[in-house]
């Protein structure tokens, strides 16, 4: 008959740390760059601790999400501002010669 291996008791090894995912960093990114949340609410909604967010947020992957929002961002406030500016224009062109006034 043959022996059963003996079970021994195992303490959990400390879990290795792990990046965070793309979703994460999209999600933490976008939170950070509205700034409306403390760090504490948006470790919260990531599901992580609030040390593990201010590690994140200095990795160069997460300012380059970042630096990528604000870019964005910016292209956008620069269309709009040019749209508003064209509407305007066409406003001022349908009106008749006398109408106009200089600016």
């Amino acid at each position: 008959m043959m022996e059963e291996p003996a079970i021994q008791a195992t303490t959990p090894k400390r879990q290795r740390r792990r990046g965070p995912t793309k979703c994460q960093v999209q999600q933490m990114a976008r939170l950070c760059y509205q700034d409306m949340l403390r760090d504490e609410e948006i470790a919260a909604l990531v599901g992580i601790s609030r040390r593990t967010l201010a590690r994140w947020k200095n990795r160069s992957d997460v300012r380059a999400v970042i630096a990528d929002l604000i870019v964005a961002y910016r292209a956008q406030l620069t269309a709009e501002a040019m749209a508003r500016q064209d509407a305007w224009f066409a406003e001022l062109a349908a009106l008749p010669p006398r109408r106009r006034r200089r600016v």
